[in-house]
Formats: C-alpha cells, sequence, structure tokens
C-alpha cells in the first residue's frame, strides 16, 4: 500500500497473522537502545494534545477498528467484544492502543522497553479509571520486551505490535519472537511504515524536517517495511499464515 498525498503521511499497512497450530519460533534479542531512548525523551508529553504523539493517538480509533472488525466481524454490537480474550501490546508506549483494547473487555498486558512510557502509561490510566482497585477493567503494564515475556512461555490470544518493528535491531526475530506468544488459533496484528520513495519525501523530511511533527532523527526510512518483505518474514514457518 503506497502513501499518495498529504494525508497519507502516516498511512500504515496492517497485516493480520494468523497461528493455525502450534509450532516452534526460534528467539534472539532485538532491542536496539538507541531507539529506545528516542521515546524515552517523548514519554512525558506522550498524551499531550500538541505533543509529537498526537498523530498516533488520532489514528488510534481507526487501528482499533480494524483489530476489533478482524476478531469479531461485522455482526457483534456488545460495548466489550474482546472480553475474554487476552491481548499483549508490545512496544505500548504511553498506552494509545492498550486502554482502548481494555475498553473494548480484553485482558491486556502493555509492553514497552523504556520505563519512562511504562510509567507515563500508567499514570494516565490511572488518570482515567482504568488502573486500580475500583476498576473494572483489566489492564496492566510491564516495561520489558519481547523477549521478556516469550522467555516466561506466555501466550496471548492477539498480539499487537504497532509502530514498532521499525525501531528494532533484527525485524525478522522480533516477528517470530511475537508469533511464538500468539495462541493456537489466535492472531498478530502488525502496523508500520511502507518503505517508498513518498513514504520518505513525507514521513520522515516532510513529519520531521518540515511540518515538525516529531523530532528530526524519529525514524530511518531503511528500517521501513514493505508489505511483501513483512509476507515473505513468515513463508517458511507452516503454522502461521498471512491475512
Amino acid at each position: 500500500m503506497r502513501a499518495t498525498g498529504l494525508k497519507c503521511v502516516y498511512r500504515r499497512f496492517d497485516t493480520r497473522i494468523r497461528r493455525l497450530n502450534t509450532g516452534k519460533v526460534r528467539r534472539m534479542s532485538t532491542v536496539d537502545n538507541e531507539e529506545v531512548d528516542k521515546f524515552r525523551k517523548l514519554a512525558d508529553r506522550w498524551w499531550d494534545p500538541k505533543g509529537p504523539q498526537e498523530m498516533l493517538r488520532l489514528m488510534n480509533p481507526v487501528r482499533i477498528g480494524y483489530i476489533r472488525h478482524n476478531i469479531t466481524g461485522t455482526t457483534s454490537h456488545s460495548d466489550k467484544p474482546l472480553k475474554g480474550l487476552s491481548v499483549l501490546d508490545v512496544g505500548c508506549g504511553g498506552g494509545f492502543a492498550s486502554e482502548a483494547l481494555a475498553r473494548l473487555g480484553a485482558d491486556v498486558l502493555g509492553v514497552d522497553a523504556a520505563e519512562e512510557a511504562i510509567l507515563a502509561a500508567e499514570r494516565h490510566a490511572e488518570e482515567t479509571g482504568l488502573i486500580g482497585s475500583n476498576s473494572d477493567f483489566k489492564l496492566q503494564y510491564k516495561c520489558g520486551t519481547s523477549d521478556t515475556i516469550a522467555d516466561q512461555k506466555k501466550q496471548f490470544d492477539i498480539v499487537t505490535a504497532l509502530d514498532i518493528i521499525e525501531h528494532v535491531n533484527d525485524q525478522t526475530h522480533f516477528l517470530c519472537t511475537c508469533l511464538s506468544m500468539v495462541k493456537p488459533g489466535g492472531s498478530m496484528f502488525i502496523s508500520t511504515i511502507n518503505r517508498t520513495p513518498t513514504a520518505y519525501a513525507l514521513a520522515v523530511f516532510g513529519a520531521e524536517y518540515v511540518a515538525r511533527l516529531v523530532p528530526p532523527g524519529t525514524h530511518d526510512w531503511n528500517k521501513f517495511v514493505t508489505p511483501e518483505e513483512l509476507k515473505e518474514m513468515v513463508t517458511h514457518y507452516e503454522d502461521f499464515e498471512v491475512l
């Protein structure tokens, strides 16, 4: 999917990967400390309406709607259609997706390598009643990585990795680590920026150096991933299919 105009500066392609049956997936560390440091510095302004993460927050309803539709279909009218499902939100940042998924009834664990981002997420969730002794929602945050959660042998009905794969060291191993935590029959949702000349012009040069929507250096165009590359990363795993 290619960005074709100014409104598509933050347009992403979304690929759903469904687990068919059990299988082993090799894991290794993928943390890029320089990338983590970038988001540590943004943590205090994560929920600031005029902050650098505001475009991500504005995109959140569309992405959550996409996840809800693919999990429940169009026939569900429940206000908590994800009730009873467990979700791992990898690279959760300040909690945009984690909060929204918890509001839909899911049991959500948000994980991020930046402790400052986790603290910002917890603070906002407490302020909005999503975390606390009187809360009816199931939401918790943990400072960590996909590797640390995978080492605990935990699996989830849904794993999300939104705007994170372009910030890790080894994208294939990151994806495989995430896939290892998907329950049989479960799904994984990935969102990232397509690597096209237009994406460089808009998402990097335009957004970072002209409009100053995000700090310069936030993105490395060479780490953007095309839909074809993302699919290729999992073609040799027979227990998964890309939808």
